[in-house]
């Protein structure tokens, strides 16, 4: 399964973990997000879950990467973030939307 273009209203944290639980374990997860959506100051709920995830150990990151998506209309480069993961147990993500 593979999820791009994370942190936005068009793929919102709550879509992203209903993704995710349908993969098996053992199941591979690819996706890019900006990478100010994985900063502590976070207001979508991304860094908060996925951070989870990693701490919790229910993925296993097997590749990461920072590049330059594209130059913002100021002329300032903007950075995402590519990973690469591996699901490792069944832990509903769904369920940690909640409340």
């Amino acid at each position: 399964t593979t999820v791009a273009a994370l942190g936005f209203a068009d793929i919102p944290p709550a879509a992203f973990a209903t993704a995710y639980d349908l993969i098996e374990p053992g199941g591979w997860l690819a996706f890019t997000i900006k990478e100010d959506f994985l900063t502590d100051t976070d207001p979508s709920g991304f860094q908060k879950l996925i951070r989870h995830l990693l701490d919790d150990g229910a993925i296993q990151t097997r590749a990461q990467r920072r590049y330059r998506h594209r130059f913002n209309s100021q002329g300032r480069p903007l950075y995402y973030i590519a990973m690469v993961a591996s699901k490792v147990h069944a832990e509903s993500a769904s369920a940690l939307m909640v409340g």
